[in-house]
């Protein structure tokens, strides 16, 4: 604060976006401007909810080690190269998992599927004290990055820097609330992570839900401005806050939309 004090940064801010840390949030409340919670961190800590509820933290774990063994030693990591050669697979490395990177889980389970043969034949070739992935496992992981596919595209999309991303947010808590629907077919612990999903989204994302800012943000990108995303008897109220915001903008000329 006292260096935005200093800079005379305090007419210039409109608006704070930042990770939900406590300390932050505090922080940031003591300035007199909007709080904009980062979507992306707020989705990871509700897709770190939903895989403690289905116990898949296990099977984390397993992979966290198993990608280290290969990670911590050259030599181990050249024996798969090998093996995924033979296999006729591409020469890549194993990806691990940071918690601070958001879509960093999903990347791990999809390069361990993909090169699941050459990870298999070389542990078995090796001598390790590694608890391997037994095949129901290895099931499980399938299912919950299919899972996980949707949060993945939605993280990227909002992670951009040369476009605006606001627009984007309420069509995308809407697109994630569809995929976390549970189906009939869906086993136990997947039916398990989605309706844990749906609870944590219900109650983080409310305040994103009734932000009049990403509302309007999304009111003025063409592919959302129909606001489907909204109640259609709340539709009207978007586009009246949005038309007289542009009534106190001085000097705005009106421009044809035809």
């Amino acid at each position: 604060r006292n260096i935005v004090d200093k800079w005379g940064f305090f007419e210039k801010i409109f608006s704070i976006g930042t990770d939900n840390g406590r300390n932050i949030v505090k922080a940031v409340s003591s300035f007199p401007c909007k709080h904009l919670p980062c979507f992306a961190h707020t989705t990871q800590l509700i897709i770190k909810s939903a895989i403690e509820e289905t116990a898949f933290d296990k099977i984390l774990a397993k992979c966290h080690r198993i990608v280290g063994h290969f990670k911590h030693s050259p030599a181990n990591n050249m024996e798969l190269h090998e093996n995924q050669i033979d296999l006729d697979l591409p020469e890549e490395s194993l990806i691990q998992h940071v918690v601070r990177r958001w879509h960093s889980m999903y990347d791990m389970l999809r390069r361990m599927l993909k090169h699941r043969k050459a990870i298999t034949v070389t542990l078995d070739e090796q001598n390790h004290r590694l608890q391997t992935l037994t095949e129901r496992e290895w099931e499980k992981m399938e299912k919950i990055a299919d899972v996980l596919q949707p949060c993945k595209v939605a993280s990227e999309l909002l992670g951009g820097n040369k476009y605006v991303s606001s627009s984007v947010v309420l069509p995308i808590i809407c697109h994630l609330s569809r995929e976390m629907v549970i189906q009939d077919d869906d086993p136990r612990y997947i039916a398990l992570f989605k309706e844990k999903f749906q609870n944590e989204m219900e109650r983080r994302f409310k305040d994103f839900l009734n932000d009049s800012w990403l509302q309007i943000s999304s009111a003025l990108d063409s592919r959302f401005k129909n606001l489907s995303f909204i109640a259609s008897n709340e539709r009207s109220n978007v586009w009246q806050r949005l038309s007289k915001l542009l009534e106190s903008v001085p000097d705005l000329r009106p421009v044809s939309l035809e």
